[in-house]
């Protein structure tokens, strides 16, 4: 799917990742069935097909919960925020991302190695760098409708 995505050829990796999808979860495969959902939730989002994008992104976190190894589930809770936002939908993104911020706090407070530490610190940049995004582009709304609204009184 990664040439096939590189090419542009959505078509295809549309194909080899619901292939991939279902093959992972027939033989209970929780990671890859994750990975290739939140894969194919990004092909989706890169084709404008925003409803699927969210329905993937919203399986890849349902499968990524059901991990032991917990360390996957931030990114995926922050792909799934930022299909969120591109929807529209505010409340559910900023509660994915607490979600991932928590979860990566938390983490970090027991984390193993330092590699594994590197690991969570790119992923919490990642979630706060979305985070900070949407409660900027949240607070550059109110200002907008605020002005409108005061101009509207002149």
């Amino acid at each position: 799917s990664e040439g096939a995505i590189r090419t542009k050829d959505y078509k295809s990796a549309v194909s080899l990742l619901t292939e991939a999808v279902q093959s992972a979860k027939r033989f209970d495969m929780p990671r890859p069935r994750a990975a290739a959902l939140l894969t194919l939730s990004r092909v989706y989002k890169e084709m404008g097909e925003m409803e699927k994008a969210d329905e993937r992104a919203s399986e890849a976190v349902i499968a990524a919960r059901e991990l032991v190894d917990m360390y996957v589930l931030p990114r995926h809770l922050a792909g799934a925020a930022e299909i969120k936002v591109l929807r529209g939908k505010i409340t559910e993104a900023d509660s994915l991302y607490e979600e991932a911020g928590d979860l990566i706090e938390a983490m970090l407070v027991n984390v193993p190695s330092a590699r594994m530490r590197s690991t969570l610190v790119a992923a919490m940049s990642e979630v706060y760098v979305g985070h900070f995004a949407l409660a900027a582009g949240q607070a550059i709304g109110r200002a907008r409708r605020a002005i409108s609204s005061s101009r509207s009184f002149t």
